[in-house]
């Protein structure tokens, strides 16, 4: 499959050299341009056990109040 071949990122020459080497580092995080976008995670990138952390947390604020 096209997938399966290994990419390497094209970098824009303008970009300064740091820059350069922070997308060149994290090559993994990204993906061709010819593949439609990924789909975002629900609850945007919230897990539900975020959910509740957030609720317990908020009822122990409320209560040391």
């Amino acid at each position: 499959m096209a997938q399966d071949i290994a990419l390497r990122p094209v970098v824009d020459p303008a970009l300064k050299d740091a820059e350069r080497a922070l997308l060149e580092k994290s090559a993994d995080g990204l993906f061709p341009a010819t593949l439609p976008l990924p789909e975002e995670p629900g609850l945007g990138g919230r897990t539900k056990a975020d959910i509740w952390t957030a609720l317990g947390a908020s009822a122990v604020c409320a209560l040391c109040r």
